[in-house]
């Protein structure tokens, strides 16, 4: 017989995936005009990149998002809002890709917290170092305007009630 806790932390995983997934091509798609499509594939994003991390927390409970774009990807979400002479500099990329994961993860936010949760977000972080992925453990997303550019996202939820 299954573990009820263990149904429980994938019903939630499954969720929380579907959530980001249509928040990502709806974000995408409304904000910059652009097609994006979630993609089979476990390749980290490499090169050139630009990563954000955001949390939601509550007690013992933690969740963290990881959004790793291709600048590549970025620039061509971006150009619509920026002058090309500011596309040299980190600021209209690191802006962007906060926008982005901060709609995303106000999006699961609530989603989690209509499910009896009392989550804070942090504002999204730019990460300047690492790898931008977790545990083994955690889901792993991608999408991609065309085969080559990137945004992969991991996720991970952790608590002593449900450890997800």
């Amino acid at each position: 017989m299954p573990d009820p806790q263990m149904l429980a932390r994938l019903k939630v995983k499954n969720h929380v995936t579907e959530i980001v997934t249509r928040s990502v091509i709806h974000t995408v798609n409304t904000m910059f005009g652009q097609n994006i499509e979630a993609v089979r594939s476990n390749m980290p994003v490499k090169g050139d990149t630009v990563t954000v991390r955001v949390l939601l927390l509550q007690d013992d409970t933690c969740a963290v998002f990881r959004f790793a774009f291709d600048r590549a990807l970025l620039v061509t979400l971006i150009s619509s809002y920026y002058p090309p002479e500011t596309l040299e500099g980190n600021f209209p990329f690191e802006d962007g890709a906060s926008e982005i994961a901060n709609i995303v993860c106000n999006r699961v936010k609530k989603f989690l917290n209509q499910q009896g949760y009392n989550l804070a977000m942090s504002l999204p972080e730019i990460e300047r170092e690492g790898t931008g992925r977790l545990d083994p453990g955690a889901v792993n997303l991608n999408f991609t305007m065309d085969s080559t550019d990137q945004l992969h996202i991991d996720f991970d939820i952790t608590e002593n009630r449900i450890a997800v």
